[in-house]
């Protein structure tokens, strides 16, 4: 079996790219291409080939922007939780005008310290 028989098998019906092919049969890649654009069959196969990438393109952006909604989603409620958290806790533990909140506030805005 000659390099050009190989190379077509190879490529036609194992569907390997041309630098693998050409690292397995010991050639260059430049010489694949050439021995594959010769082939009749070539037009086809480049059609194909087209058709595979582009549907496995939009299903990778389709799975991206998927997982995208349901990052923000899972952030948004997780938002949402704290916001809850934390007026339970407010509504709970402090009563307005108590020198508890007046700590609390100054230490969450830092009042009183040179760090503002």
């Amino acid at each position: 079996m000659s390099n050009q028989d190989i190379i077509c098998e190879l490529y036609y019906s194992q569907h390997q790219k041309q630098e693998n092919i050409a690292t397995a049969v010991g050639v260059s890649q430049q010489y694949v291409s050439k021995v594959i654009k010769a082939d009749s069959r070539y037009q086809k196969e480049k059609e194909t080939r087209k058709q595979e990438n582009q549907e496995n393109r939009r299903n990778k952006q389709a799975q991206y922007i998927r997982n995208k909604k349901e990052q923000e989603m899972r952030e948004y409620e997780f938002l949402k939780y704290l916001q809850s958290c934390n007026s339970k806790e407010m509504s709970k533990r402090y009563l307005p005008n108590s020198e508890q909140l007046t700590k609390y506030e100054k230490a969450l805005y830092r009042i009183g310290n040179k760090n503002i």
